[in-house]
């Protein structure tokens, strides 16, 4: 993991954690993806992960756009993950 989980609740009370993940094949080489997880379990996971874990993330990826304050477009990819472990 890159940094430490963040978390936040909705409005509607539905917990989100972020988290970033670096899953470059070899030393040197950067390919990090950002996880989203909502959900109980996602609160509960965010509370013994910590920065430089190694986790295992299944879910799916999505495409975000997002506009930056420089009114440029931003395009980036993230992993919504039905599931996140952490490996021992």
């Amino acid at each position: 993991m890159v940094g430490e989980p963040a978390v936040r609740v909705t409005p509607r009370g539905t917990i989100v954690m972020r988290l970033g993940v670096d899953c470059s094949p070899r030393p040197g080489e950067k390919l990090a993806f950002g996880v989203v997880m909502t959900g109980a379990e996602a609160g509960r996971l965010a509370g013994e992960l910590k920065a430089g874990d190694e986790v295992r993330v299944l879910g799916s990826v999505r495409q975000v756009t997002r506009r930056l304050q420089s009114g440029l477009t931003e395009t980036l990819f993230e992993v919504v993950a039905s599931s996140v472990e952490r490996n021992k």
